[in-house]
């Protein structure tokens, strides 16, 4: 028996081409070729290039229906030299990308420049999200409680106008105005504005109704941030961290801002990994309030 390597199908004896994925078969699956990346076929097709130009023959391109997406295949025996082939491509693209950005010949670029160009745009870009978030821009996470809060403070304003406007028009009508006493007979206008003020009466109260679900929610929010916070105490310590980022050659000087961005990255990882599916606004928030704790607030301390 015969299998496809991409869509595991089963073939009887004498097909060699997979009906559906276009792929030769192979007599066993864990000698077949296998996935390396995935991605837009436009890109995978340059990747394939870029490989077939370094010596690689097996790789092909397919559509892989159980994962849903489009991957580049080697067989066994190159699937090592392919990964590093790959590595040297999106290297490359780097490279190509910083010279463009510095004006200068990508032959010209030693790893030396295009780590010291990669360092200054991330810096760059940090400096815009400190800024961003010190005006208030990019802060875009909303604890339960204060949300509670704004839920309450709008239904109190939507019910006090809507609840002002249909005693004005009670008012109107039974004459106790004497100055408008005119629109009293407008029935449409009367009618159209009582619809319009119940309505704000109607919305403030299902609005207000919702503030106690809210600061349920809030309450198993706030426990689950100590939980956090508690955690990271343990794993996300100083020494940990520096430990974790610190240079295998101790003769090797990182400058502030490469070890700022290994330290941010190596955090990332550590809380994503405890907390994948974490609110991205919250674990944002969180990372930064522990980054500040660490070593900004620590270092103003020092000062």
């Amino acid at each position: 028996m015969a299998f496809c390597p991409v869509c595991k199908n089963e073939y009887r004896e004498g097909i060699t081409i997979c009906h559906d994925c276009k792929v030769p078969l192979v007599e066993d699956l864990n000698n077949g070729p296998a996935p390396v990346i995935y991605g837009e076929r436009e890109q995978l097709e340059e990747i394939l290039q870029f490989c077939k130009e370094k010596g690689l023959t097996t790789g092909f391109i397919t559509y892989n229906e159980e994962s849903d997406s489009i991957q580049l295949y080697f067989e066994r025996n190159e699937l090592e030299e392919a990964t590093k082939v790959i590595r040297a491509f999106f290297m490359k693209k780097e490279i190509d990308r910083l010279a463009v950005m510095a004006g200068i010949d990508p032959k010209e670029m030693t790893p030396e420049m295009a780590r010291e160009l990669q360092l200054q745009e991330r810096k760059e870009m940090e400096d815009m999200r400190r800024a961003e978030r010190s005006r208030g821009i990019g802060t875009s996470y909303v604890d339960k409680r204060s949300k509670a809060a704004e839920y309450k403070s709008s239904s109190l304003v939507l019910s006090f106008v809507g609840g002002v406007g249909i005693l004005f028009l009670i008012l109107l009508y039974v004459g106790a105005i004497p100055a408008l006493k005119g629109w009293r007979t407008n029935y449409m206008f009367m009618g159209v504005m009582f619809f319009l003020f119940l309505i704000f009466v109607i919305t403030g109260f299902v609005t207000f109704t919702k503030v106690g679900e809210i600061l349920e929610e809030a309450e198993k929010e706030e426990d689950f941030i100590r939980k956090v916070k508690n955690v990271m105490e343990i794993i996300l310590t100083k020494d940990i961290i520096d430990q974790a980022v610190a240079s295998a050659d101790p003769a090797v000087t990182q400058s502030e801002e490469e070890l700022y961005f290994k330290r941010v990255d190596y955090m990332e990882t550590v809380l994503k990994e405890k907390y994948p599916d974490m609110d991205s606004d919250l674990f944002e928030k969180l990372l930064d309030e522990r980054y500040c704790e660490l070593y900004e607030n620590s270092e103003d301390n020092d000062n």
